[in-house]
């Protein structure tokens, strides 16, 4: 009775299992006699399971399953950032965002300020226009600038904020003007929504007051503004200054410091209009009502018709050099420059006067013009005014010409010069 027990699903030996399993196996081996649908007969045999397992083909499935996976994860990520970019250009687009840019920027510069179309990318914001207006106590009264570049970071623009590499302009126009009145300037407070490494204008202009009448002018000069502390820095590159009275000068480069009432000229290097020589300025522009200013002039080998007016700089003819120049400023004025020349020369030439040829005939010179090897003197010029005082000519040893002269303002030429001659040059 136990050994039925056993065999119908009692307590089993081990070995007994063991023993079942493998007569199961091997009958699942064995051969079989079938019989076919037509008769006759053949011997089958069943084949026996794979059970060794492949991991290549597991691996290979696993890899298949885990790019499926990331395939479907990029597709949401690439879907969110389109559907976010979406989102935020269409948020900036607004008026209401153009509008709170421009709120900032005039908070910033203490300001009226207007934008022309506003558009914006994930990289950037374009502008057509923007246009800057003074209060009666600044001395900047407009700034426009043209077609203007925001260079922005992209996490500038899903956090909201103006960052980036620079902001560049086409083209940019300055008027300024000297307030009547200056309020006391409130300190200045780092706005963190605009940080850029520099500002830049391709071709920029700038003048005081009216560009027709304006005494100084600044012309298609390469504009970099960097924004520091106390004060903001600006380099100017190529253009020219168009000085009233005077004539235009190409501007090589230069750097100002611009502060709350004064423009202090770290050095603008100036090619004369004739193309000779150098002219450079420093030291301090002040912005005071009233306030009158002097500038450093350095010049070397100058062509004098480049700094006196048409009828002396036909007279004496040549190169000078200074380093104790100066040139006063007084920009509320009609005649608002005047330049101060104390000057030497190692040669220059006289001619136009009357004495001249007699000079020539007395010591035998065959020149066009005779020349001078020790020259010194002073220039002042004021508008078309010009004096030269304390005039000292000297041909070797044979003839010293000494004196003043002036061209008055209607051109006209007035003077006096002492003329000496060796006498053993006297025929």
């Amino acid at each position: 009775m136990s050994k039925d027990k056993s065999r119908d699903g009692g307590n089993v030996p081990l070995e007994e299992m063991m023993r079942r399993l493998k007569d199961g196996d091997q009958k699942d081996d064995r051969p079989e006699l079938v019989t076919r649908e037509d008769g006759t007969q053949a011997i089958r045999k069943r084949k026996k399971k794979r059970r060794s397992s492949q991991p290549h083909k597991e691996e290979k499935k696993k890899r298949q399953r885990a790019l499926l996976i990331q395939l479907a994860v990029m597709m949401v990520l690439v879907f969110a950032l389109i559907a976010g970019l979406a989102f935020f250009l269409i948020k900036y687009n607004r008026s209401s965002y153009s509008d709170g840019i421009a709120a900032k920027v005039a908070a910033v510069t203490d300001t009226n300020v207007d934008f022309g179309r506003f558009t914006v990318t994930p990289l950037g914001v374009k502008i057509t226009k923007v246009a800057l207006a003074g209060k009666e106590t600044d001395f900047l009264d407009k700034l426009t600038f043209n077609q203007v570049t925001v260079d922005r970071s992209l996490p500038s623009f899903f956090l909201g904020s103006m960052e980036g590499e620079s902001v560049s302009a086409v083209t940019g126009d300055a008027v300024l003007k000297i307030p009547k009145s200056r309020q006391a300037p409130s300190p200045r407070e780092r706005q963190e929504d605009f940080i850029f490494r520099h500002y830049e204008c391709a071709n920029f202009s700038a003048s005081f007051g009216d560009s027709v009448t304006s005494p100084v002018r600044i012309l298609n000069t390469r504009l970099l503004m960097y924004e520091k502390t106390n004060l903001t820095e600006l380099r100017l590159n190529k253009g020219s200054l168009k000085v009233k009275g005077f004539g235009d000068y190409a501007i090589k480069n230069g750097t100002l410091e611009v502060l709350d009432d004064s423009v202090n000229i770290a050095g603008i290097t100036l090619d004369a209009p004739t193309g000779k020589g150098e002219i450079e300025l420093s030291e301090s522009i002040s912005l005071k009502s009233g306030a009158q200013s002097v500038l450093a002039a350095k010049l070397d080998d100058v062509d004098l018709r480049d700094i006196l007016s048409n009828n002396l700089g036909s007279i004496l003819i040549g190169q000078v050099s200074s380093d104790t120049g100066s040139v006063e400023i007084d920009l509320e004025s009609d005649q608002a420059i005047e330049l101060i020349v104390p000057f030497t020369s190692p040669t220059l030439q006289l001619d136009r006067l009357q004495c001249i040829s007699t000079l020539k005939a007395i010591l035998q010179i065959h020149a066009e013009r005779p020349s001078f090897e020790t020259v010194r003197g002073e220039i002042r010029r004021k508008g078309q005014r010009t004096d030269i005082s304390n005039l000292h000519l000297q041909k070797d040893r044979d003839v010293i010409i000494s004196g003043n002269m002036s061209v008055t303002a209607n051109g006209g030429l007035l003077g006096k010069l002492s003329v000496g001659v060796n006498q053993n040059r006297i025929i």
